[in-house]
């Protein structure tokens, strides 16, 4: 019988893992409460407030005594939120610190000791979080874990030692440049997609013993399977596009029309997909051109005449036709804040309002919605939603510039763009 207790422990004897299959190893636990902020951010907010206005936790943390501290194993999202809540000023220099200020400021009922599971058999917790996240989804408000944070946990236990081949694959387009340190392949999809050493060849890869071998150019590879995860990310390619064999030749045969592959007849497989030789390819075809993934999914609405519609829409452009999500997240989420903030002003000197150019961007975009909104150019929730997260995500776009470690996402890029889009879109077409 494995000992397990349940008790009801100060916060701040409870420390936030800095080694967890969402994150891999992280240096301290600042660094692990940093990476969680950082990713899935709007489902954070959203936890961090219903803590905030019930005054509790529906799921107890598990946690394992470790010299003075209690460190969580299970619960490090549920936790940075308790532990912000009693001090923002942990995170004072990100752009969480006013947000976490105000729902201290706003709720009184926030506890500063929370309610334990706590283990001391390391296998009876890898056993439990395994059962909790790799086996399923069994409790509410819990993430489930995505194939690289499974694949984590696995060999942080040391229950495996090699990646699964779409994770070592994500791992080396990273090493390229190709995928944030943040972006995760569409793994599911993928190994779909390549369920066989003939259908992998195609592009110039193959799995033997769990190990991919690279029969193509490497980098040419890669570059393919980002056509290959923005196809499917989009939604161009999805499970019932890609369900049987016919499909997913009908796929590869696409890309190859689109100059991207050898042919399958170029290809010489001397063994099936349980044997152990290396694949050869007669042709090798160089890659002519491959499509990325743009933020921004409509051209620009207006007729540029004036010097500011001219500089406007040449950011506009710029993002749309030159910068990439999966490989300028970092110049995006620059340009992001730009055209927000020239929309805004564009549009503040066509209505009546005393607000200038020189008042905070918050500020001049809550007098331009109230404005929309009188004129039914933004219904009532459209404009809440606009007010209700333009602070935090102002502040994000500033992080993002300002602070080591935050780092746009794809997801996060994705989001914010379409969080303003309509708001910048109705700024330049608005008519006094």
């Amino acid at each position: 019988m494995v000992d397990k207790k349940t008790e009801f422990i100060s916060i701040d004897n409870i420390a936030v893992n800095n080694e967890n299959a969402r994150h891999g190893k992280l240096q301290t636990e600042k660094d692990a409460i940093y990476w969680l902020l950082s990713n899935n951010s709007s489902r954070l907010e959203a936890l961090a407030k219903d803590i905030a206005k019930e005054g509790k936790l529906y799921e107890r943390p598990l946690v394992k005594k470790e010299n003075d501290k209690y460190v969580v194993h299970d619960g490090n999202r549920r936790i940075t939120c308790l532990k912000l809540l009693n001090n923002p000023e942990y995170v004072k220099d990100t752009q969480w610190y006013d947000f976490f200020k105000t729902l201290k400021k706003n709720n009184s009922n926030i506890p500063d000791k929370v309610e334990c599971d706590i283990a001391d058999d390391i296998q009876y917790i890898n056993e439990l979080v395994e059962r909790r996240h790799v086996g399923g989804d069994t409790g509410k408000g819990q993430l489930k874990w995505n194939r690289e944070q499974k694949e984590n946990h696995l060999i942080l236990t040391g229950r495996k030692k090699v990646l699964d081949f779409t994770v070592y694959l994500q791992e080396e387009m990273r090493k390229e440049g190709l995928l944030s340190d943040f972006d995760n392949l569409e793994h599911s999809l993928i190994k779909r997609l390549f369920s066989n050493n003939k259908l992998r060849a195609r592009i110039g890869f193959v799995l033997n013993d769990d190990v991919v071998s690279f029969i193509e150019d490497r980098e040419r590879v890669l570059k393919i399977l980002l056509k290959i995860h923005n196809d499917m990310s989009e939604g161009k390619e999805t499970l019932k596009t890609l369900w049987n064999n016919a499909d997913k030749e009908r796929y590869l045969g696409q890309l190859e029309k689109d100059g991207l592959l050898v042919g399958i007849e170029d290809k010489d497989i001397s063994k099936n997909d349980n044997g152990k030789s290396t694949d050869v390819s007669k042709d090798k075809k160089r890659v002519n051109k491959i499509s990325f993934s743009s933020i921004i999914d409509i051209d620009f609405p207006i007729k540029a005449k004036t010097n500011e519609e001219v500089k406007i829409k040449a950011i506009w452009d710029e993002m749309q036709y030159r910068l990439k999500y999966n490989m300028h997240p970092y110049s995006l989420s620059v340009m992001i804040r730009v055209l927000l903030e020239l929309s805004t002003d564009y549009c503040l000197l066509k209505i009546k309002t005393k607000k200038t150019k020189n008042d905070s961007l918050n500020t001049k975009m809550m007098e331009i919605i109230k404005k929309f909104e009188e004129e039914n150019i933004l219904n009532k929730t459209d404009a809440n939603n606009l007010k209700g997260t333009a602070t935090v995500d102002i502040n994000r776009l500033h992080a993002f510039v300002h602070h080591l470690n935050a780092h746009p996402t794809t997801q996060d890029l994705i989001a914010l763009w379409g969080k303003f889009k309509n708001y910048i879109i109705n700024c330049l077409v608005y008519k006094k």
